[in-house]
């Protein structure tokens, strides 16, 4: 897929104006190819600098690099974490940093990724590569257990298994080189928005994104689709979150089929420090690229002084 995109953009390149196509389908193209291919691309990119001409202007958006970054890419390696009867798979992103060993940067902050039911970290690849390459952090994604590339049943897990995946990516990512523990973010969206509200109750978290956050009963059961929109009035969700210190952006979809904007409203009303943005039209899933554009500049800002 990488190499039909670049053989797409050469010719282009050339004047040859071959398979024009939207930017849904560029943005389509980059989100099918691995993270280890985008990040080649755009270090590609960035080193020989042909992002002037038609072709690899549209790649260079497609991939997000902006002119001013020169030279900065992340790097990825695959990390896996084992749990007592399972095994989590991530991904570990981190910028890439001149010279040997001795000189990596200390004291870095860190942004864990947690992705909503049913789904996986591949959707967060372009968002931490981002968030990686042009805010300097080591940033993680990883596969719920039962989701994606982690292994375990997805029909027998429960809450508490999976807020015990979180706790476990997140010390991880607390584990890596450089970071420093008072600088983590978390952004997590739709049930991994509600696992977030459970997890900044065990672990310390500096500033928090919850996207299109679902509302969940506490009881400690399997986790269904149509549950995720219930009005609750006493949860622990909801009390970690008026009992955060640090700043909450709660990110609504304009046009969410699936969260309510009352959803919305308990949360702001629940947290100490909340801001409220919008991507306006947007429908639960980012399945439209200005959306999923739309979504990683409002990472790159919230996070931005991590």
């Amino acid at each position: 897929m990488a190499c039909y995109w670049v053989l797409i953009a050469t010719l282009n390149s050339f004047g040859y104006d071959y398979q024009a196509r939207s930017v849904e389908w560029n943005g389509q193209i980059t989100s099918n190819c691995s993270p280890e291919a985008r990040i080649n691309l755009r270090r590609m990119i960035t080193n020989l600098h042909p992002e002037k001409e038609s072709g690899f202007r549209e790649l260079a958006e497609a991939l997000a690099i902006a002119p001013e970054l020169g030279e900065k890419n992340s790097v990825m390696c695959e990390v896996s974490i084992p749990m007592e009867n399972r095994r989590i798979i991530g991904r570990l992103f981190e910028p890439e940093l001149s010279g040997n060993v001795a000189t990596v940067q200390r004291d870095r902050a860190g942004l864990l990724f947690v992705h909503g039911l049913d789904s996986s970290q591949d959707g967060y690849a372009r968002r931490a590569e981002a968030a990686s390459s042009e805010l300097g952090l080591t940033c993680l994604t990883f596969d719920l257990g039962g989701h994606g590339r982690s292994t375990g049943d997805r029909n027998r897990l429960s809450r508490s298994d999976h807020l015990q995946d979180l706790e476990a990516a997140y010390d991880r990512l607390r584990s890596a080189m450089g970071i420093d523990p008072a600088r983590i973010g978390v952004c997590g969206a739709s049930y991994g928005a509600y696992l977030s509200c459970l997890l900044i109750g065990t672990r310390q978290v500096r500033r928090l994104l919850l996207r299109a956050p679902a509302l969940y009963h506490d009881t400690d059961v399997q986790i269904s689709p149509d549950k995720r929109d219930e009005p609750f009035s006493d949860s622990i969700a909801l009390r970690n979150l008026h009992a955060f210190d640090g700043e909450t952006l709660v990110l609504e979809s304009g046009a969410d089929e699936i969260i309510s904007h009352s959803a919305i409203e308990t949360c702001l009303a629940a947290s100490r420090k909340p801001v409220h943005h919008i991507i306006e039209d947007a429908r639960h899933a980012l399945y439209r690229e200005e959306w999923n554009t739309a979504f990683i500049r409002e990472i790159l800002a919230w996070f931005k002084n991590l």
